[in-house]
């Protein structure tokens, strides 16, 4: 970096601005996927950008009584 600084001087700090600011409209653009189970990331994203119908998310705990359940009807049925 100083050899920039003396090259370009205050031209170095515009670059830097630059892409801090490319990068804070990236991270803006881009979807949350916080909580999220991955399954349903990669719908998330092929949504985003227009690849898939958008699809309503399952809540995860939804899914893991239903697996539960099922699995358990599985279980007590061998055990018969």
């Amino acid at each position: 970096t100083p050899a920039l600084l003396e090259s370009l001087g205050f031209g170095t700090f515009l670059i830097f601005g630059v892409f801090a600011v490319m990068a804070l409209l990236l991270a803006k653009w881009l979807p949350e996927t916080k909580g999220l189970p991955l399954e349903s990331i990669e719908e998330i994203f092929l949504t985003k950008f227009g690849k898939a119908e958008p699809e309503q998310p399952s809540p995860p705990a939804a899914s893991i009584g239903a697996t539960l359940s099922r699995r358990s009807e599985e279980f007590f049925s061998l055990v018969e």
